[in-house]
């Protein structure tokens, strides 16, 4: 079985992430440092938009910036957009697209500003086109949009939006994208990290914990040391990406030299449609092995602690899976997560987390 150094970024809701349960022969940190080179993938066909900016101008004379990046592995790529509404306020939208191992296409999690768009679906590339179909819910109420990319050269592509409210798609409208240098100082950046006006809202208020300094591991639950033999560290930085109202997570793995290797993104956010919080984590432990998990989150109501019921997606397989963090009065946390074995439930990760210690 794939060694777990992956889940608790899923359960990583607690800045606590990075130790996946594990198989009976765990590979070490260094099998598991994710290359930096690119290599082919189910997602390849996004390498053409990653670089630079990418500038889309409203019919208002208004700019909106994207800008991508890889996640680990290529497994899945992050699509950050900015830009500012009509009447002057500012607006941001985050999307992950992601190799699901399970349905074998590329899935997509879209979270916005917009009356706290949540959209899921999946995309198809074809050519010099793509094509994403998905359900967007909003606090009016679920729409089912189609979005539509042609690509007409290397740094520009024509971007179509439709909606199929009754019983076909009509456009909505359409934008030309064009890929720009690096930001100038007066166009518009991204907000600093917990600036006044850009705190998580009361919806996402009992995940605020996690943000702040990095969380390193510290040692095996309940001692002052490492577990024998477990020579694995991870370090988790929580960041809150303001007017979407969600929280990124990146995860590291880091080896005995001191480098780090990207392990996992993590996104926590609160679905629009079932009015829950919910997190998505997708890893990868090696060229054509993406690792998903997807799951609801419950805070206790003294936010002394976090649950969460999660799913873990593999070519291998899936597999249901339960994590709990504890936030200590130390200012350390601890994570548990348990697997169902039979008719029992056995612990697989017991880890514990501290601020700024590696």
């Amino acid at each position: 079985m794939h060694a777990s150094l992956l889940l608790c970024a899923a359960a990583g809701v607690a800045a606590i992430l990075g130790c996946q349960p594990g198989g009976e022969n765990p590979p070490s940190v260094a099998a598991q440092a994710i290359p930096a080179v690119a290599s082919a993938g189910p997602l390849d066909a996004f390498s053409r938009l990653v670089g630079g900016r990418w500038k889309m101008t409203t019919t208002a004379g208004r700019d909106t910036y994207d800008t991508w990046s890889w996640g680990p592995g290529e497994q899945s790529i992050r699509s950050m957009r900015l830009g500012t509404l009509t009447d002057g306020e500012p607006w941001s939208a985050m999307t992950v697209y992601y190799w699901h191992p399970t349905f074998k296409e590329i899935r997509l999690l879209s979270v916005g500003s917009v009356w706290r768009g949540v959209g899921e679906g999946k995309t198809t590339f074809e050519g010099d086109s793509a094509e994403s179909v998905l359900v967007l819910n909003q606090t009016g109420g679920p729409r089912n949009l189609r979005e539509r990319w042609m690509f007409t050269g290397a740094d520009n592509y024509h971007d179509e939006l439709s909606e199929n409210a009754r019983g076909d798609y009509e456009v909505l409208g359409g934008w030309d994208r064009v890929r720009v240098d690096a930001a100038a100082p007066a166009e518009p950046v991204r907000t600093p990290l917990l600036a006044p006006g850009s705190t998580p809202s009361e919806l996402m208020r009992p995940l605020a914990k996690v943000l702040g300094d990095a969380w390193a591991s510290v040692a095996a639950a309940g001692t002052g040391v490492r577990a024998p033999g477990d020579e694995r560290r991870t370090r988790t930085v929580f960041e809150y990406v303001p007017h979407a109202d969600t929280i990124y997570g990146r995860v590291d793995v880091i080896g005995e030299d001191g480098t780090s290797s990207y392990a996992m993104g993590v996104y926590l956010y609160h679905h629009t449609g079932t009015r829950g919080l919910r997190v998505l984590a997708v890893g990868s432990g090696g060229a054509d092995d993406a690792t998903v998990y997807q799951g609801d989150i419950v805070s206790a109501a003294d936010g002394a602690s976090i649950e969460i019921r999660l799913k873990e997606h593999r070519a291998a397989g899936e597999r249901a899976l339960e994590a709990r963090v504890e936030f200590e009065t130390d200012g350390t946390a601890r994570l548990r997560v348990w697997r169902e074995q039979g008719e029992e439930r056995v612990v697989v990760v017991d880890c514990r987390y501290g601020r700024g210690r590696e």
